[in-house]
């Protein structure tokens, strides 16, 4: 392998590092994306109960 092409350890462990911080990263939107669906499915439940099932009322 030609020179260039090589790390070393303390640039492959900044490397390792930011792909270890970009993965929290990455959990924490898939957290807070798993939540707002909850509360989406919530909120759908909650009209489909709202919404009169007869349209001809109104």
């Amino acid at each position: 392998m030609p020179e260039n092409e090589t790390l070393d350890l303390e640039s492959a462990a900044k490397i390792i590092a930011r792909q270890g911080e970009r993965i929290i990263e990455l959990e924490n939107k898939l957290k807070d994306y798993d939540k707002n669906k909850k509360i989406v499915d919530s909120l759908r439940e909650i009209i489909k109960e709202l919404t009169p099932t007869d349209q001809s009322n109104s």
